[in-house]
């Protein structure tokens, strides 16, 4: 199945970045396996950054009670 309308990429996108891999959609081209390494890299990052900032600030507020 090819990426042909914008729901398919903006769904490949989501089921890529939260590492969830359902594999009905699979990256043709070695751009778009590429891509979908990418995706999957930043997917992790994003979820560490955002987990970091949220422990962070609540571990700020403890400290400062």
């Amino acid at each position: 199945m090819g990426l042909t309308d914008i729901s398919d990429i903006v769904y490949y996108s989501f089921v890529c970045m939260t590492t969830i891999g359902f594999g009905e959609i699979i990256p043709q081209s070695q751009i778009a396996k590429s891509l979908s390494i990418f995706s999957g890299i930043v997917g992790q990052f994003y979820l560490t950054i955002i987990m970091a900032l949220i422990i962070g600030k609540l571990l700020n507020s403890m400290l400062k009670n």
